[in-house]
């Protein structure tokens, strides 16, 4: 837990905090910040950022394509692409380390991501459009079914995102 000697130390950086609406609820306590973040469009955030903070989100291999530094929370895999702290009272270290040091992980951050992001020339929908056309002018289009609806689901999720 954030306690505050913490908040008086982040007080020296600038933070913004983006909390996944699906586990507002489940988030509790105090999180120090400057700005929230209530955007969908989180990029222009992390284009300003100077490192990420995260568990093991998807997020964090997003950020890859910035190769700035990454601290994940308890992760459990992929652990080299930045430092991985346990404890709260680690989070000031780490991200002075990050600031004083951001080349640090730029070898294995570039590493991973040519293993998940292959393709950074900006072209990955013109790719992905062409095979979707290419299976819907096909034949195997027709032999699929088509899936039931999940209407429960659907609500569930929606009434999750607009609380």
């Amino acid at each position: 837990k954030f306690d505050k000697d913490l908040k008086i130390n982040l007080g020296k950086f600038i933070s913004f905090l983006k909390i996944n609406k699906l586990n507002l609820k489940s988030v509790g306590g105090y999180y120090p910040s400057n700005y929230e973040i209530d955007d969908l469009d989180i990029l222009p955030w992390m284009s300003a950022s100077d490192m990420l903070l995260g568990d093991t989100s998807s997020v964090l291999y997003e950020f890859l394509l910035f190769d700035r530094p990454i601290i994940t929370v308890n992760a459990k895999t992929r652990l080299d692409k930045g430092i991985n702290i346990h404890e709260p009272m680690d989070l000031i270290g780490a991200i002075t380390r990050c600031l004083e040091n951001p080349e640090e992980f730029s070898i294995n951050r570039k590493e991973y991501l040519e293993d998940l992001h292959p393709f950074t020339d900006g072209n990955s929908t013109v790719r992905v459009m062409k095979i979707i056309q290419k299976v819907i002018h096909s034949d195997e289009v027709d032999g699929l079914k088509q899936k039931s609806p999940n209407w429960l689901r659907k609500r569930k999720i929606r009434k999750m995102v607009k609380e």
